[in-house]
């Protein structure tokens, strides 16, 4: 039996429960500028964040975890013959997995696989699952990697935001963009393929953003799971939710809430829907 260890960083929202049934499963948090204070991603509350913002107008940054708290935290697992996996989020939204494959090769320990799970939240936090369940079923490392890398592929994720003002401020969109699509009211439907968000669609109204997205799962069969995320929209996300339930019954769908660092960037409001498909 291989000893495994898993390391995860904290966009996937690892909960208490599931972090303290597994002695192998270590968070590397991203960092959250606010108002001059940097914080811990899995330290920072997101409704603190957003009252943060309204009240002095300041939006926050973020910031990969640095290359040393990888290095570290590699050495220290290697010192009793562990091999690790690290699942990232998407390498197009952040240079985590650049960083921790970096400081992969700073160590003596080579087997440790550094995976780009194509996504963040309920995309990661599944990834995670299966490795803690797959190592518990005793499967060896390299038939984890494997099976991991194949499930982050097929996973995909869409999203609409409620505002465009905090893909604006994190200079994803250009100032025109922002006012012209304030002004038109238009709500993108926005899709992350190869780590990039890129447009999938452009609609009138928050309600037509929504079924454009819940449309978009017919285009894919076979899924394994359905997450339905959002960031304080809590009770649309819930409706959204038991819509895309009936309409799959037989797959599991959740609803959750993404953390601090999903919100920096697309704000309060925004709500994705992320699946994947089955491997097998």
């Amino acid at each position: 039996m291989d000893n495994i260890q898993v390391v995860v960083d904290s966009t996937a929202g690892i909960d208490a429960k599931l972090l303290n049934r597994y002695n192998n499963l270590h968070i590397v948090p991203l960092k959250v500028n606010l108002a001059g204070v940097e914080y811990n991603e899995n330290q920072l509350e997101v409704t603190e964040l957003l009252e943060t913002v309204e009240k002095n107008n300041e939006y926050p940054k973020t910031s990969q975890p640095a290359i040393g708290e990888f290095q570290a935290l590699f050495q220290e697992l290697s010192k009793t013959n562990n091999k690790i996996i690290v699942l990232c989020l998407a390498a197009g939204l952040s240079g985590t997995v650049q960083g921790a494959k970096t400081a992969a090769n700073m160590v003596a320990n080579k087997e440790i696989a550094v995976i780009d799970s194509t996504s963040t939240a309920i995309g990661l936090y599944k990834l995670v699952e299966f490795a803690m369940n797959s190592i518990t079923q005793e499967k060896s490392f390299a038939d984890i990697v494997i099976e991991l890398e194949k499930r982050a592929q097929k996973t995909h994720t869409l999203l609409t935001p409620a505002t465009l003002e905090f893909l604006h401020k994190g200079g994803r969109i250009g100032g025109a963009a922002k006012v012209f699509g304030t002004i038109l009211q238009i709500k993108p439907v926005l899709s992350l393929q190869a780590g990039k968000i890129i447009l999938l669609d452009k609609v009138r109204t928050r309600a037509r953003s929504l079924q454009r997205m819940v449309q978009e799962l017919n285009n894919y069969q076979n899924l394994e799971y359905i997450g339905v995320v959002h960031v304080k929209a809590e009770g649309e996300a819930k409706l959204l939710t038991e819509q895309v339930q009936k309409l799959y019954p037989q797959i599991p769908v959740s609803c959750t809430q993404a953390g601090a660092v999903v919100a920096s960037h697309l704000g309060a409001g925004v709500i994705a829907i992320i699946f994947q498909e089955k491997t097998k």
